[in-house]
C-alpha cells in the first residue's frame, strides 16, 4: 500500500516539526513538505517531483495565511486534500475554510490518533469533519462547497435504515430515533453501526455526507 503523502504548513517550528516527527511514526503516513507559511508551502510544491496527498493547513501565519493558501491550491492542485488544523473552532471559520477549498478541520486539541484517522479518511473518502459541525450546517457546505466525497455508488441500504439515516441527520440521539421508529435503543444503535459499516465510515458525520450527497437530507 503507498504511504499517504503528507505536507505540514504551521508557522511554530516548534509544532511544525513535532507534528511531522509524530506522524513520521505511522506507517501509512509520509512527511514529504513543511513549510512555515503558505507562499513557502507553494513554493516546495511547485518544486517537488510528487504532490502530497493531503495538506495540514495552520489558519494563521504570516505572508500568507490558511485562507489564501487554501484558495490558490483548490485552484491549481485540485486533487490534493486540505485539513485546517487550527485553534479556531468558530463556525464561521469553519464554513470559510470548507467554502474555499478546505476538506477538513480539526481543533489543535486533537488527539494524535485523530490526526492520523483524518489524514487516513480524506484520502479515502474525500473529506473529514469532527461531530462538532451539525449537521444542517454540514449539508449547507457540501452543496456548496468543492468538496466531492467518495461513496461506492453500489451500497444498498433498507428502507429502514434510509429511515434511520433521515432522522440521524435532524440531529436525533439513538433513543429519540427509537422511538420514532417503534424500536429498541439497543436496535437504533445497531442500526447505526450496520450503516458506518455498509459506508465504511467510522464517524455519524460520515453518515450525514453520504445522505447530502445522494439527497436523502
Amino acid at each position: 500500500m503507498e504511504s499517504i503523502r503528507v505536507a505540514i504548513a504551521e508557522d511554530q517550528p516548534i509544532v511544525l516539526n513535532g507534528l511531522a516527527l509524530i506522524l513520521t511514526g505511522h506507517e501509512q503516513l509520509k512527511v514529504t513538505h513543511l513549510a512555515e507559511n503558505g507562499k513557502q508551502l507553494l513554493d516546495k510544491i511547485e518544486a517537488s517531483k510528487e504532490l502530497p496527498h493531503a495538506i495540514l493547513m495552520d489558519l494563521d501565519m504570516p505572508v500568507m495565511n490558511g485562507f489564501e493558501t487554501t484558495k490558490i491550491i483548490s485552484e491549481i492542485y485540485p486533487e490534493i486534500k486540505i485539513i485546517f488544523l487550527t485553534s479556531h473552532t468558530n463556525s464561521s471559520f469553519v464554513e470559510k475554510a470548507i467554502m474555499l477549498g478546505g476538506h477538513g478541520y480539526l481543533s489543535k486539541d486533537a488527539q494524535v490518533e485523530e490526526i492520523h484517522e483524518a489524514l487516513v479518511e480524506v484520502t479515502k473518502q474525500g473529506f473529514y469533519f469532527n461531530e462538532f459541525i451539525s449537521y444542517v450546517q454540514l449539508k449547507k457546505l457540501l452543496t456548496q462547497s468543492k468538496i466531492k466525497p467518495n461513496f461506492d455508488i453500489k451500497i444498498k441500504l433498507s428502507p429502514r435504515e434510509i429511515d434511520f439515516i433521515r432522522l440521524l441527520c435532524k440531529e436525533k440521539t439513538d433513543q429519540e430515533i427509537a422511538n420514532e421508529l417503534f424500536i429498541t435503543a439497543l436496535t437504533a444503535e445497531s442500526y447505526r453501526k450496520g450503516i458506518l459499516r455498509k459506508l465504511g465510515v467510522k464517524k455519524s458525520v460520515g453518515i450525514a455526507v453520504y445522505a447530502v450527497k445522494n439527497n436523502l437530507f
